[in-house]
């Protein structure tokens, strides 16, 4: 039995990452604007507590 071994597709294609990212950005926004009217995003006042057992 042998293997078979398919040929890579390697026709270039039109695709480009940061096509939308702005209004990828802009709903990001709206959605943490919405948060931050009712609510229900979390705030935090001070740093970061340390973890536990990180100092030894």
């Amino acid at each position: 039995m042998g293997t078979a071994v398919r040929p890579a597709c390697t026709i270039p294609a039109s695709w480009d990452a940061f096509s939308d990212v702005d209004a990828f950005v802009e709903e990001v926004l709206v959605e943490l604007t919405a948060m931050v009217a009712d609510g229900s995003r979390p705030t935090r006042t001070g740093p970061k507590p340390a973890l536990t057992g990180a100092g030894d």
